[in-house]
């Protein structure tokens, strides 16, 4: 009786469900894009990081990532499911940090380090990004689909619109930012502005918590 009763309490899929998963990787993207795009401008250019050292880092993170990315699946696979489900409360318990630790990576100030210090705090700040905090929103966000609805028709709905999350925010990180974070110096050339950099990395990390709470809102986990 109880469980009939759970079922009808459950809002049926729709359009909410929907664009909260598009939501998902609408903020996904904020970081994740920008991160691609910028990272190595800002470390050559800005904090004077050979390019080199940055490639090392950035394979760093991938080893790393190989050991967090599966273990934030099999946390999501084994961990007793909360009243939020067994993912979108990961999401709901991440997106902060996560929005919070690409931030720092963007810190100009940190340009008058010595350069040791510069360097580690790039990886530490970039592990922790890309490796924690992006990791514990991702992989549970990614694996949501499955749970949101069983019906095939509907979760390539819901692929559709993710798509659609991803293409919006591509859009704006490659025609927008640049406008932002660039300037044409005396001799013509586009150089880029440390303070402006570090700006648009605080406002992205917001939108990306943001519409990654949204996602968290608007979505409802029925497959248990």
């Amino acid at each position: 009786m109880s469980s009939d009763k759970n079922k009808q309490s459950v809002r049926p899929f729709g359009l909410k469900d929907k664009i909260g998963y598009m939501l998902g990787d609408f903020g996904n993207d904020f970081t994740f894009l920008f991160a691609q795009m910028y990272l190595m401008v800002f470390c050559t250019d800005v904090l004077g990081i050979g390019a080199g050292v940055v490639g090392v880092i950035l394979m760093a993170a991938r080893i790393v990532d190989a050991f967090t990315d599966t273990a934030m699946g099999r946390i999501c696979d084994t961990a007793k499911p909360s009243k939020d489900g067994r993912f979108r409360v990961w999401i709901k318990r991440m997106a902060i940090p996560m929005g919070v630790s690409s931030m720092l990576i963007y810190m100009y100030w940190v340009k008058d380090f010595p350069m040791p210090v510069k360097i580690a705090w790039v990886l530490v700040t970039y592990i922790l990004w890309g490796s924690f905090f992006y990791t514990a929103c991702n992989i549970p966000y990614g694996s949501m689909s499955s749970v949101i609805t069983n019906n095939a028709k509907e979760r390539a709905s819901l692929s559709v619109f993710r798509t659609v999350g991803a293409v919006m925010a591509g859009m704006i990180i490659g025609m927008v930012t640049p406008q932002l974070v660039y300037r044409a110096n005396e001799a013509g050339q586009q150089v880029i502005i440390p303070e402006r950099v570090t700006l648009v990395a605080v406002i992205y990390g917001v939108l990306a918590a943001v519409f990654y709470l949204g996602c968290y809102k608007l979505t409802t986990e029925r497959v248990r």
